[in-house]
């Protein structure tokens, strides 16, 4: 099976997480379905089924986290930055349709989710992966080809 490439910083959210869900959320949600469904006829319960209905969101939440904790392989410090790894944070430009764009985002595994990210398993992500600073290369998404220069490859962001 594929591993999860995450960062410790990542691994350490999933598990407060996962924490959270089992000895809070869940027997809180658990409370509050016995709750409605002390109320009587369930067929018209709006509460008991909203209980319901977030009981199955949790737990779903739960399994995706305990599946991905399963599979993690966590990416310790990274200290070089010759080439591009997850978790290194790269400034690239874009050009497509004669439009260019300076971007900097960080390359992470496919189970984060940060706004300023990009995953290692997107087609830009998985072709950033192992180039150099100054390497330009073109990927070719649905919408038409895009050119991508590498400016550089920083452990930490200093735009955060």
């Amino acid at each position: 099976m594929k591993k999860n490439l995450l960062t410790r910083e990542l691994y350490n959210e999933l598990t407060s997480q996962k924490e959270w869900l089992e000895k809070e959320a869940i027997p809180t949600n658990s409370e509050a379905i016995q709750k409605a469904r002390e109320q009587g006829d369930l067929s018209e319960n709006a509460e008991y089924h909203e209980a319901k209905d977030l009981h199955a969101k949790l737990h779903h939440e739960l399994e995706t986290i305990n599946n991905t904790l399963e599979h993690a392989e966590i990416i310790e410090e990274i200290t070089d930055t010759r080439n591009v790894q997850i978790g290194h944070w790269i400034t690239f430009t874009t050009i497509h349709n004669d439009i260019t764009m300076d971007k900097t985002l960080q390359l992470i595994g496919q189970w984060d989710n940060k706004f300023t990210s990009i995953s290692s398993d997107s087609l830009l992500g998985s072709a950033l992966l192992g180039k150099e600073a100054g390497e330009t290369f073109t990927i070719n998404p649905p919408a038409g080809p895009i050119t991508i220069t590498i400016q550089s490859i920083e452990i930490e962001n200093a735009q955060r």
